[in-house]
């Protein structure tokens, strides 16, 4: 995209304007930091919670990247929020991620502040996926 700019004010305008805008918006209420995707125990992105910036074949051996608190997330999971450049899958049980394991997706910079009865409390890994 080719910009021009008439003025110092128009340049530092443009500037500014491509400075301040996100990558990816978080969910409101969430504490996930930018280009990192969260999985929170309680609902509305409360309780002990897990920041990562890679996937996680299972959740029982709390092996994330950022854990905050007690991290025992394993079939605790309650609300996500993806801040990552890229989707994620969320499985109800670890690997293999095949056709047999239950799972949905959310797209980049997406969130779930509750989650279907089917996957509340009841997941147990994550990938990070355009599908």
């Amino acid at each position: 995209m080719k910009l021009s700019c008439k003025s110092l004010l128009a340049c530092a305008a443009i500037a500014l304007t491509l400075a301040s805008t996100p990558a990816v918006a978080s969910a409101a209420g969430s504490s996930c930091t930018v280009d990192h995707l969260c999985v929170f125990k309680n609902a509305n992105y409360g309780g002990a919670s897990a920041s990562t910036l890679y996937g996680d074949r299972n959740y029982s051996d709390n092996m994330f990247t950022y854990c905050f608190w007690a991290c025992e997330l394993n079939d605790s999971v309650s609300s996500i929020d993806n801040d990552m450049r890229i989707g994620s899958r969320h499985y109800v049980n670890k690997a293999p991620f095949d056709g047999n394991n239950t799972s949905f997706f959310i797209p980049r910079g997406g969130y779930r502040a509750t989650l279907e009865a089917k996957y509340d409390d009841d997941l147990s890994a994550h990938r990070l996926t355009n599908s």
